[in-house]
Parts: structure tokens; C-alpha cells; sequence
């Protein structure tokens, strides 16, 4: 029995002694990671997706996108909207969705008033 006491007693006493360990981090990696958060703070846009709304080309045809971005944005100004222009055509794309899956959710209430609309692979702004 004394045994039994002994050794528990050399247990507690190690547990308490390695329990109070201590590090440091090397300013190797502290300058490391603040060279990370400094490069990521340059990065506004990164690879993400949209949902294409329209697209309009010929006559009048920025007018008329620009008509349709404001009806957008009544229908829903919650949803950030863009107009691109990649020749010939200007583009409605709205919101700034990392995954599919979150562009989905939108686009399923977006063409109740838009039916054509779509999910298109773009680059999103991650600073608003």
C-alpha cells in the first residue's frame, strides 16, 4: 500500500511538472506569417462564381442593360450586381459566391423573375 501511494504521488508531482511547459515561436515564423497576412491584404479578387442575368449586344444595348441592372436591384438589393463588357455583349452578373452550392441558393429565387439566368464561373470581389 505505501507502494501504491508512493507512486501515485511521484505521478501527480511529474504530471504537475510537465504541465508547465513552455515555447517560444521563432521569429522566423512570426516574419513568415506576417509576410502572408501583408501579401493576402494586396488580394481583392479571387476565383469564385456569379450568376449571369443577362446579356444584351447590338443597338442601344448598354442602355439597356443599364435599365435592367436597376430592375435587378429592386427585385434584389441584397445581391451585389455587376456590368461587364466582353465584346459583343454586356453582361448582368450578380453576387460574390465562393462555391456553387451558395450561388445555387440565390439563383433558384433570382429565376422566378429572371428564367434564363445561370451560374457562371468568375472572378469575385472579396473586400467589400
Amino acid at each position: 500500500m505505501k507502494r501504491f501511494w508512493i507512486v501515485c504521488l511521484f505521478l501527480i508531482v511529474g504530471l504537475t511538472a510537465f504541465s508547465q511547459v513552455r515555447y517560444s515561436i521563432d521569429p522566423k515564423i512570426k516574419q513568415i506569417q506576417a509576410d502572408y497576412i501583408k501579401a493576402w491584404e494586396k488580394v481583392d479578387k479571387i476565383s469564385g462564381y456569379r450568376i449571369q442575368v443577362t446579356a444584351f449586344s447590338g443597338n442601344n444595348s448598354r442602355n439597356r442593360a443599364e435599365n435592367e441592372r436597376a430592375t435587378f436591384q429592386t427585385h434584389f438589393p441584397y445581391i451585389s450586381i455587376y456590368l461587364t463588357y466582353s465584346e459583343p455583349y454586356f453582361k448582368l452578373r450578380a453576387g460574390n459566391y465562393l462555391n456553387r452550392l451558395d450561388a445555387y441558393k440565390d439563383l433558384k429565387n433570382i429565376q422566378l423573375v429572371y428564367p434564363n439566368a445561370y451560374i457562371v464561373p468568375d472572378f469575385i470581389n472579396i473586400r467589400n
